[in-house]
């Protein structure tokens, strides 16, 4: 096969130069002979006595670090430069006139040689090239590349051949052809998916791992596009992170959800970064993890927790019933201690005034077992577990508020509300998310001794699609000491009267923020308030059944 060959300006010029040096030769050999001149001196690589100006440019010609030979149809060969002579092993008065074969131990006669190398190139007119082994000076395979040029002048047929060696040359592309494969190899082990896109987003790479996420079967890089393959619910985010990427700025940890041919959505977790080529973004390498058994075992995680906040709500409400109850208890007992003996017909004011005080505080520890109870019936309604999966966080504050009126009217503590308009749904059970804001608004104002204030806003992150809802308060505070703790079960402040807890109020609280993949922060400082910080997922349409 002809293939285009570097060293055709080399070509050029000695083919033009032995032209002119045939066409001087053959006027000036009868001058040389009839006039007996002597010869001028002239290089050894030459065979002939040709004329001085040839002389020169084959005295150039042995400066060159490729190998020049010139070979008549015969085999003979009538031009060597220097290298040619170094690379063969031999001097070039020992070369020159000598069949080519000799040298290169071809197995051929002289009109099998003259068939190839002379009529195959006259025919095709243009250089033939082609690669060959040669053994070097000690004995080591050495790959060579030739290019043949047939040259006709005056009846007479040369062949100029041009041979580079390139053994460094072959064995560096060996090596890597070799270093490509193991790369690919490796690639197409590899457990994650890897792809390459252009800079339009066109897939030009898939390891085998990535064909299989994407249903990729019969991969064409000119059908596919990234933007296909993923998912509708998280195309636009996909997008947003890909021109990030072509800005040159690297994604890690990103989820997304790949989309196959039969419509089987995988999520996956994407690492992203630019490839660099001359200070310029040319392409995205991107690295695509299967995150479905994972998400699987999230969701088992979620569903334990679940389990697990409405038993700690229950047995949190049973400890908070205990207290009360066993007051009634007591104060039923003493009264009837106190007063079973007596003559309620002379009864004074004194001990009427406190008949009613105890009955008064009856009343409100039953008031409080009664709203304790209320809130439990309410949760087993809900049968331990969310039901619907979305709520409307603005409405769930405004309900706890009103559930809560007593407690304010009671204190002398102010409300503020600053909710956000057109708030989207959160990812949580209205109910759970009810006992969440009960327990952070009962705590803020039971923080409050005296007159103060708790403010409640809610607000829509968008950088982070998430809804934060902050309370905030006047209250005494905690210390460094005590905030650590406040997530455990059974730690408590609050250690007297009706107010007694049992610890389990934001513990509960935590369990359920964080079963729904929620955040809950807690910043305080003595006597100077307490703020609640609550992150929730934003609800997805595409999560309803």
């Amino acid at each position: 096969m002809v293939r285009k060959t570097p060293f055709s300006s080399i070509k050029s010029s000695i083919s033009t130069s032995v032209r002119k040096n045939l066409s001087i030769h053959s006027s000036i050999g009868a001058k040389i002979s009839s006039e007996k001149m002597s010869a001028p001196r002239t290089s050894p690589s030459l065979l002939l006595n040709f004329d001085p100006e040839f002389d020169l440019v084959a005295r150039l010609l042995d400066q060159v670090p490729d190998e020049l030979m010139i070979v008549r149809p015969d085999e003979r060969i009538v031009f060597v430069n220097e290298a040619a002579a170094k690379a063969l092993g031999h001097t070039p008065q020992d070369i020159l006139n000598k069949p080519l074969k000799n040298f290169l131990k071809i197995k051929m006669n002289v009109d099998e040689w003259k068939k190839i190398n002379f009529e195959e190139l006259r025919k095709k007119k243009r250089p033939a090239a082609f690669m060959m082994e040669r053994s070097g000076p000690g004995g080591e395979k050495r790959s060579i590349e030739v290019t043949a040029k047939y040259i006709q002048h005056r009846q007479e047929e040369y062949v100029l051949f041009v041979a580079r060696d390139l053994t460094e040359m072959v064995s560096l592309q060996n090596e890597l052809r070799e270093c490509v494969d193991c790369h690919r190899l490796l690639n197409d082990q590899a457990a994650a998916g890897i792809f390459t896109l252009d800079l339009q987003g066109a897939i030009l790479y898939a390891n085998k791992t990535a064909k299989h996420l994407a249903g990729l079967t019969h991969f064409d890089s000119k059908k596919y596009h990234f933007e296909n393959i993923v998912g509708p619910d998280c195309r636009e985010k996909a997008l947003e992170l890909f021109h990030k990427v072509k800005g040159g700025a690297p994604i890690v940890g990103e989820e997304l959800s790949l989309v196959t041919p039969k419509e089987t959505v995988i999520p996956v977790e994407l690492t992203a970064s630019p490839i660099v080529r001359a200070g310029e973004v040319t392409q995205i390498h991107m690295i695509v993890l299967d995150i479905s058994r994972r998400k699987q075992y999230e969701e088992l995680v979620r569903e334990s927790e679940k389990v697990k906040a409405a038993q700690n709500i229950i047995a949190g409400t049973t400890q908070e019933l205990y207290h009360p109850i066993k007051g009634l208890l007591d104060h039923s007992q003493g009264l009837l201690d106190q007063y079973k003996d007596k003559d309620f017909e002379y009864i004074g004011f004194k001990e009427f005034k406190h008949l009613m005080k105890s009955i008064e505080n009856m009343k409100d520890r039953l008031s409080y077992c009664f709203h304790t109870i209320n809130r439990l019936m309410t949760l087993n309604k809900s049968k331990v577990g969310p039901q619907e999966n979305c709520c409307d966080v603005n409405r769930i504050i405004r309900d706890s508020m009103k559930m809560l009126d007593h407690l304010l009217q009671v204190s002398e503590v102010r409300l503020s509300l600053k909710l956000a308009s057109h708030l989207p749904e959160a990812a949580i059970d209205s109910l759970e998310l009810s006992q969440v804001i009960m327990n952070i608004l009962m705590n803020a104002v039971q923080a409050i001794p005296g007159k103060g204030n708790v403010y409640i806003k809610t607000s829509h992150q968008r950088a982070e699609d998430i809804i934060q809802i902050d309370c905030k308060d006047e209250g005494v505070g905690m210390s460094k000491e005590t905030l650590p703790r406040v997530f455990e079960p059974f730690f408590t402040t609050k250690m007297r009267g009706l107010e007694k807890s049992s610890g389990l109020g934001l513990s509960i609280v935590y369990s359920i923020i964080k079963a729904y993949g929620g955040e809950i922060f807690i910043k305080s400082s003595l006597k100077k308030g307490t703020h609640v910080k609550i992150l929730l997922p934003i609800f997805r349409s595409a999560q309803k059944k």
